[in-house]
């Protein structure tokens, strides 16, 4: 992550375990909130203001919306989603092509969008991201970070960890934002993959979770309590199973945070 900041990547947030914040109540949407502040902390030192809900869900009458905006984030939803999860093979990948396609006008003056896609699925390395780029420019869009896309400046994409929320955003509100055709609150429910960021690993370094006060593992369900012990056992007791990397199973509960199964979400105008 550190690597993508330094290239110039917009890194935003995504929730600590990607739950869907329209069927939890106000405390766990609060701790999925916090717990992945936590981690951007102890890796940057500051805190993104920018979210994407998992599922894309988050409404007015969960909560999310207004809890999102006191803690100072801007709701992010995407107006093209290529769905490439369900379409990750050489045979399948072209529909997920088409709906990009089919979704970006050629008007580039009077459209902008931002897209979803997942650079944990090969073929959207491979195959998918390129054609998209190329769609793109040979459209007349320029491509651009989410940031960019909604004319907001880069001093506002994070926030210092540790202090108030911001000198310019009281809670309960959120800077204002212009743009013509990306929706930035959602109610739409889309199916895509998940994305874990419990814990990560780096060979040699040993565990590195979020720092926990001994009273936040009492918002911890039974089970995720199980997940992390078992994490934690795994990397400090049993590291010759890392020799040729983690487990899948492993990786589902506890994905890098350096990369291995990171998001990625593009915007262009």
């Amino acid at each position: 992550m550190r690597r993508m900041h330094a290239a110039g990547h917009h890194i935003a947030s995504h929730t600590w375990t990607h739950r869907n914040l329209n069927e939890v109540n106000s405390t766990i949407q609060r701790t999925e909130i916090i717990y992945n502040e936590m981690s951007f902390r102890n890796l940057f030192g500051w805190i993104p203001t920018y979210m994407r809900p998992p599922y894309l869900e988050c409404n007015a009458g969960s909560g999310c919306q207004n809890l999102l905006r006191t803690l100072g984030y801007h709701i992010i939803n995407v107006n093209i989603d290529t769905k490439d999860y369900m379409y990750d093979s050489p045979a399948t990948i072209q529909t997920a092509k088409d709906r990009f396609s089919s979704g970006v006008s050629t008007n580039a003056v009077a459209n902008s969008y931002i897209e979803l896609s997942h650079d944990v699925h090969y073929q959207t390395v491979v195959n998918l991201t390129q054609f998209m780029i190329d769609t793109a420019k040979a459209r007349g869009y320029r491509l651009v970070t989410v940031g960019e896309c909604l004319n907001d400046p880069k001093e506002n994409w994070y926030r210092p960890a540790g202090g108030a929320i911001s000198s310019s955003i009281a809670p309960g509100t959120t800077r204002t934002t212009t743009t013509t055709s990306v929706p930035t609150s959602s109610t739409v429910r889309d199916s895509s993959i998940f994305h874990f960021i419990q814990c990560s690993y780096v060979h040699g370094e040993g565990f590195a979770g979020p720092n926990l006060r001994w009273n936040q593992w009492l918002h911890m369900s039974q089970l995720e309590l199980w997940q992390l012990l078992f994490t934690i056992w795994v990397l400090r007791l049993k590291p010759h199973i890392l020799r040729n990397g983690l487990p899948i199973g492993l990786r589902i509960l506890c994905a890098a945070s350096f990369g291995r199964e990171r998001h990625d979400q593009r915007a262009m105008r």
